[in-house]
């Protein structure tokens, strides 16, 4: 495969140019307009701890996550409107009359879409899950949504763990150890205001024994280093199945015993492995009907088009989704089946070119 066809030529890479600074609009358009309702509705909850700059601090660590949940669908309006604008003005035609084909067409149009799908997925499992979970635990720590029986407990060794709030990966706030002996009998509790990860071992501060049966707690000392703290594994099943990377849910999907929640991290590693196909479907069902059935469409319509595909296409991941938490049908058919029927549409519109 020679350089030529990856990259293209002046043609080719006039169109992946056009196709890239709508994608950009697009999604600076759509993302701007969802960060404004997503401010607006924290505005309704705003209270004395709960102030504007933490709300828009949220609305702000909160958006990446957000952007790559619209990102299949920012690429079928850019699709629409980069390939529409490219009709009207001529510029396919003078392709097509200069020998390229609908296919080459279509191909330089998908390889600035592929470069951004590579460096989603990129994100989704590095930069974007610690930053979505941070933001989730400032918030409810903020909004006072933490209360005592709605935090999260660990099994660790002989010792029962609840913790308030995860703001991030090293950093554990408003603790409870209940440490029980080899015969499973209270041994004594120590509380901590929070708890740092130095060097691997956690050290709590703030901490005082609220009781003690036998003078000997052994799983802190007097200093606060926590000698059996959580791993990093132990704190991955407390998270939110859609702030994970896609292997780290491959190890919830393993160690969780509880049908209903390994049936949501299934869903949610599909959603990811799938969403390079998710999006070709997109790009596929938004260039068949261009070159097809909206061929001489105006704009203002293909956009409508567009966003109305993405609506229904969105209720109907949605709808096979929720149909596989509470029947037998697997994740992948859940996922796989709705970009089957893009693929469909696609393929059908495209037999009228």
């Amino acid at each position: 495969m020679n350089i030529k066809f990856l990259v293209g030529d002046k043609i080719e890479l006039n169109i992946s140019k056009r196709i890239f600074q709508t994608f950009i609009l697009v999604a600076i358009a759509i993302s701007g307009l969802d960060f404004i309702f997503l401010l607006i509705g924290e505005l309704t909850d705003l209270s004395d701890s709960y102030t504007l700059d933490k709300a828009f601090k949220y609305s702000v660590l909160i958006m990446p996550y957000r952007i790559y949940d619209m990102f299949g669908y920012f690429c079928l309006l850019s699709a629409l409107i980069g390939l529409g604008s490219l009709t009207d003005q001529g510029e396919i035609i003078a392709s097509r009359i200069l020998g390229k084909s609908f296919f080459r067409i279509i191909l330089a149009s998908f390889r600035p879409i592929l470069v951004l799908v590579l460096l989603g997925l990129l994100a989704s499992d590095i930069w974007i899950p610690n930053l979505s979970q941070k933001a989730e635990e400032d918030r409810s720590l903020a909004r006072d949504l933490v209360a005592y029986d709605s935090g999260y407990w660990i099994k660790k060794d002989l010792s029962f763990i609840h913790i308030d709030s995860i703001p991030d990966d090293e950093l554990l706030d408003g603790i409870v150890i209940y440490e029980l002996d080899a015969n499973h009998r209270l041994n004594g509790i120590i509380e901590a205001d929070s708890a740092s990860l130095l060097d691997g071992v956690w050290h709590l501060e703030g901490f005082h024994e609220r009781l003690n049966v036998k003078g000997n707690i052994s799983s802190v000392d007097g200093t606060g280093l926590w000698k059996n703290g959580p791993k990093e594994f132990d704190l991955q099943p407390i998270l939110s199945h859609r702030y994970l990377s896609m292997t780290e849910l491959i190890q919830r999907i393993n160690s969780e015993s509880e049908i209903s929640k390994k049936s949501e991290a299934s869903l949610e590693f599909w959603k990811k492995v799938l969403q390079p196909l998710t999006t070709l479907g997109l790009l596929l069902l938004a260039a068949s009907l261009l070159f097809g059935p909206m061929r001489d469409n105006k704009g203002g319509l293909r956009l409508l088009v567009g966003i109305l595909i993405a609506f229904v296409l969105d209720l109907f991941q949605k709808l096979f989704g929720s149909i596989s938490l509470v029947t037998s049908l697997s994740a992948f058919w859940a996922v796989m089946i709705p970009i089957i029927f893009m693929f469909l549409i696609a393929a059908l519109s495209f037999r009228r070119l």
